[in-house]
């Protein structure tokens, strides 16, 4: 009987990790790597153990429609009990992220992008010029409606409150939601958890009581990469640095009670974030290592954590393949990974960065002057590798001239770009085919987040 808990934490950085998870018992590789720069890519690796561009679920294909078994449709169909609580909205049964599982909890500000929730987002945007008399005029339309009545009200109260009361904004994005879930949650034996929190995502806002600065809502939106001077950024940065204390409190709750149900905790991030470095913000573009190199933690009950090399170079891919190791179950044919428990990793993991995912950006770019070569530079494929030898190589476009660099390693750099390409080339890529129409109140949720 194994109890296996898949722990994301959404747009944590390497070094920030480091600084404020000491706590955090377990095996915890120092190299360790995403296969991308954003949620769905990387999740889509973490479902599969394949790489995005292998699945099809990048760029504008942000379904995920992989033909394939996933891993909560491999751990349900042996008889494990598989659920799940995300608090990224990607991550849900609106972009089929929830397949194979029993349910998905979403926290509340997802909840309200359910179908039978009154369209708040898409009602508010059409009467924004109306003030306060069109509060009334919703009531009565979702009386008149199909939707949850009651359910919907509180969504509208709620939302009310979270993006115009200052203290409810600088609060918790979901955390607590979990807390109270897995503490409520009788777990049984042979379940499958998998969890997704975002209180390191933007906006930095966080609880007051973390909070050392104010107007830090800069950064985290995709106008940040597009050279826009970033006001006050080292408040910026500090404003991250405030959301990952917090992030670490609530987790170290969370953890402790996983412990106690859970024979194995993998934590890991799907990405991370860029503060500045190149003067990108956010994690919207490329595969800089502050973005790629990712915080990667394996807890076990037994103790059998203490055998891992954690100075290997290691991956997404390999999450996949290890959680089916401890589940007993046999991993298909062609997926990548190996299952860290097994087998030392001896090849390199790869990244990716796949072009601009939003019809919206490209829109962004050119209300904002930009010519064709700027759009080109975003729309970019963008490769990286992390060798076992311990260097990461990685194209880049920075100030519009194609870079290609190297770090930690004396090797001449064209031998270091030929190896990049021969194992990029081993990739059986896959087109997008799948594409979702945005709500208002998903447009509206997505742009808070600063994806659009």
């Amino acid at each position: 009987m194994t109890n296996i808990a898949l722990v994301v934490l959404d747009t944590l950085r390497k070094d920030s990790f480091d600084d404020h998870f000491e706590w955090l018992p377990g095996a915890t590789y120092e190299n360790a790597w995403s296969t991308s720069h954003a949620t769905v890519p990387s999740h889509a690796t973490l479902f599969t153990g394949l790489y995005a561009s292998e699945t099809g679920v990048y760029g504008t294909g942000e379904v995920f429609d992989f033909p394939g078994d996933s891993l909560a449709e491999l751990l349900t169909d042996s008889g494990m009990r598989s659920r799940g609580f995300s608090c990224n909205p990607f991550i849900s049964e609106t972009f089929k992220f929830s397949r194979g599982f029993e349910s998905m909890k979403r926290n509340w500000s997802s909840r309200r992008l359910d179908d039978d929730i009154f369209d708040w987002g898409g009602f508010e945007s059409a009467r924004k010029f109306e003030g306060v008399l069109r509060f009334p005029e919703a009531v009565y339309r979702v009386l008149r409606s199909d939707t949850k009545t009651l359910l919907s009200l509180k969504h509208g109260l709620l939302r009310k409150l979270y993006f115009d009361n200052s203290r409810f904004v600088a609060g918790d994005k979901g955390a607590q939601e979990v807390l109270r879930y897995v503490q409520r949650t009788p777990f049984t034996d042979d379940e499958f958890f998998y969890v997704n929190l975002m209180e390191a995502h933007g906006p930095y806002k966080c609880p007051e009581d973390y909070q050392t600065v104010t107007e830090t809502n800069e950064g985290s939106s995709f106008a940040d990469v597009l050279g826009f001077e970033t006001k006050r950024p080292e408040n910026t940065r500090l404003a991250y640095e405030d959301c990952v204390r917090y992030l670490s409190d609530v987790y170290e709750d969370i953890f402790s009670e996983l412990q106690a149900d859970f024979d194995y905790v993998i934590t890991i991030a799907d990405h991370g974030e860029q503060l500045g470095e190149d003067d990108n913000w956010g994690h919207n573009f490329g595969v800089h290592p502050t973005l790629t190199n990712v915080p990667f933690s394996v807890w076990a009950a037994d103790g059998s954590h203490r055998g891992l090399d954690t100075g290997a170079t290691v991956g997404h891919v390999d999450v996949f393949s290890t959680i089916l190791g401890r589940a007993g179950i046999d991993q298909p044919p062609n997926r990548r990974g190996v299952d860290l428990f097994q087998t030392t990793p001896t090849s390199p993991r790869l990244t990716e960065y796949h072009g601009i995912s939003q019809p919206e950006k490209i829109e962004r770019i050119q209300a904002a002057g930009h010519d064709s070569e700027v759009i080109d530079k975003y729309d970019s494929w963008l490769r990286g590798l992390a060798h076992p030898d311990g260097y990461y190589a990685y194209e880049t476009v920075y100030d519009a001239e194609s870079e290609f660099r190297v770090t930690n390693t004396s090797e001449r750099s064209d031998q270091v770009k030929q190896r990049l390409e021969q194992e990029h080339e081993t990739l059986d890529i896959r087109s997008p085919e799948s594409d979702v129409e945005y709500s208002e109140s998903l447009r509206d949720e997505l742009e808070h987040l600063g994806y659009l």
